[in-house]
């Protein structure tokens, strides 16, 4: 693909995730939307893995969004933390212990490619208390975040400059996985609905 066309592709990527922060820190500020403090800061940790492979991977304008993931999970950690950390389980625990051990993977065995696919396993974990909240309580997720994610991650997957495990598994598993956050919101929310007529 062109240089032009990865850029524009990148370009589109960084403003579809700069779109979708907006509504949710709106809602998040105003108490409509609660994040989950463990899922925003697991997801931040390992984006922050992945940028870092995306990066040593020359991923070129594919990275952006990474990092402007990460930026925007900080963002989302330190709003939730104004709300106190809230109920913690297990998997929370498990899952913020393997976005360390998947750092580790990278910085204390030199093995970049373990710590992506050990990071978007752990991602993927982190996923779980944000599908079991949004299946419970639909109304306190902001659905806009998950649709313009899963469209971000497409494109920066078609804005890499190379494509490789390092720079292309992140956000191909990130998409399918935000496409499951909406499917669960969506479908919750019919229910609600459906016995509230």
């Amino acid at each position: 693909m062109p240089d032009a066309a990865l850029t524009g592709f990148g370009a589109l990527s960084v403003a579809l995730g700069l779109a979708g922060y907006v509504p949710y820190v709106r809602d998040t500020l105003a108490g409509r939307t609660k994040p989950h403090l463990f899922s925003w800061l697991i997801w931040g940790g390992g984006t922050a893995v992945a940028f870092a492979g995306q990066v040593r991977g020359h991923g070129g304008p594919g990275a952006w969004v990474s990092g402007v993931t990460v930026a925007g999970c900080a963002t989302i950690v330190a709003l939730a933390a104004r709300n106190g950390i809230g109920y913690v389980t297990v998997v929370d625990w498990f899952c913020a212990g393997g976005v360390l051990a998947a750092a580790g993977c990278w910085v204390g065995l030199g093995l970049p490619v373990v710590a992506i696919i050990a990071g978007r396993v752990v991602d993927a974990a982190g996923f779980v208390p944000t599908l079991l909240k949004s299946w419970r309580r639909p109304s306190e997720e902001t659905l806009s975040i998950y649709v313009l994610s899963a469209v971000k991650f497409g494109c920066a997957a078609l804005a890499l400059a190379r494509v490789t495990v390092l720079t292309a598994l992140f956000p191909l598993v990130a998409s399918v996985q935000e496409l499951a956050v909406v499917v669960v919101i969506v479908v919750a929310r019919r229910r609600v609905v459906g016995v509230l007529v």
